[in-house]
């Protein structure tokens, strides 16, 4: 499942996603919501991917935001990835608080 036991981070970044932590990775998270069946309207976790550090995470995120987004203009992937580090660098002021905290 998305949360694992012994995280030692979660942090949402944004309403889409998730980032958690465990000794070995960070684990990018998307929340979505389920459309059909019994548990339609239900919020879902599912790992999009295991990382070794937030760089290759970030880039990742960005990458993939990217090739589903219906964009078609430089400017607006432009605007997207100003939005997205925006974000990113939101969650690691959260995580230097989190590790201050310590």
């Amino acid at each position: 499942m998305a949360k694992e036991s012994g995280s030692k981070l979660c942090i949402e970044l944004g309403d889409k996603y998730l980032i958690t932590s465990n000794n070995y990775s960070f684990v990018l998270v998307e929340k979505k919501t389920v459309k059909t069946g019994v548990k339609a309207g239900q919020e879902h976790l599912t790992n999009v991917g295991y990382f070794q550090n937030l760089g290759t995470l970030a880039k990742s995120l960005i990458n993939k935001e990217i090739r589903e987004s219906e964009l078609t203009t430089l400017q607006q992937i432009n605007e997207r990835v100003e939005e997205l580090g925006k974000g990113i660098g939101q969650m690691l002021e959260q995580i230097i608080q989190q590790t201050k905290g310590k």
